[in-house]
C-alpha cells in the first residue's frame, strides 16, 4: 500500500517529464521532486516508520497537482501498467 502510494506519482511524474510537451521549466522541478525522492537527505528520514515517507509523498504531489494538466490518458496507461508489473 505505501509503495502504491509513493511509486504512482513519482512514475507518473517520471512519464510527464518524459512527454516532450511539457517544457522545460516544469520537468526541472519534476526532476527536483524526484531528486528529494530518491536523495538519502530529508526533512523526516526515510527510516522512520510511516512518517518517514510523508514529506517525499508531499512533494511529489504538490509537483504532481502543479503538472496535472500535462498528465495524459497515455501517461495514465503508462504508470498504471508500470504499477501492474512492478507490485502485481
Amino acid at each position: 500500500s505505501l509503495g502504491r502510494k509513493v511509486l504512482k506519482p513519482a512514475l507518473t511524474l517520471y512519464y510527464v517529464m518524459k512527454s516532450p510537451d511539457v517544457p522545460f521549466a516544469i520537468k526541472t522541478t519534476i526532476a527536483g521532486a524526484l531528486g528529494y525522492l530518491i536523495l538519502p537527505l530529508d526533512l523526516i528520514p526515510d527510516v522512520v516508520p510511516v512518517a518517514g515517507y510523508t514529506d517525499d509523498v508531499a512533494a511529489l504531489m504538490a509537483v504532481l497537482k502543479m503538472c496535472d494538466s500535462y498528465v495524459t490518458p497515455e501517461i495514465e496507461a503508462q504508470t498504471n501498467a508500470k504499477l501492474e508489473e512492478l507490485l502485481g
